[in-house]
């Protein structure tokens, strides 16, 4: 006696779900572009890390650290983006960074830190957190933290 249903019938009913995600998986409208995120890359630092540095002073050349960076920002009303010197898990003492505008879209930008010498002999910084929030400040919109090793004296 023949079976009812074809064995390659119920196979093929088997498969049709691994089938159907497969091809729900690959559609899109361009496999090439990822979704726009809100975001910061450093593209140099000068010096580079590890550097030994004087404390910060008006005219000086090697005092600070110039800092290079692309950002990209999705909020249509911007945000505000600092990169701070950091010293085992906080600011560094007597810090200094550039202050930030309300930036829109993409670009890029070059900032400074450095350390001002306050009632230091020497600071280590550690780490730089890079910081997008929104305008007002009241929302963090992008952080991180990149190890370094710059030690400002004398």
């Amino acid at each position: 006696m023949k079976p009812l249903i074809n064995q390659n019938f119920i196979r093929g009913l088997l498969n049709a779900p691994i089938l159907l995600l497969v091809l729900m998986s690959s559609c899109g409208d361009d496999d090439n572009e990822s979704p726009a995120v809100t975001s910061v890359t450093i593209t140099s630092m000068v010096p580079q890390s590890p550097a030994n540095l004087v404390f910060y002073q008006t005219a000086a050349e090697n005092d600070r650290v110039t800092i290079t960076y692309n950002y990209n920002i999705v909020p249509a009303d911007g945000g505000r983006i600092w990169v701070q010197p950091y010293t085992n898990g906080s600011l560094s003492d007597d810090y200094l960074y550039s202050q930030s505008s309300v930036y829109q879209g993409s670009g890029n930008r070059t900032v400074i830190i450095s350390i001002d010498q306050g009632s230091n002999t020497e600071v280590n910084v550690d780490q730089l957190r890079v910081i997008i929030t929104d305008p007002d400040q009241t929302m963090d919109l992008f952080e991180d933290f990149i190890d370094v090793d710059y030690t400002f004296t004398n």
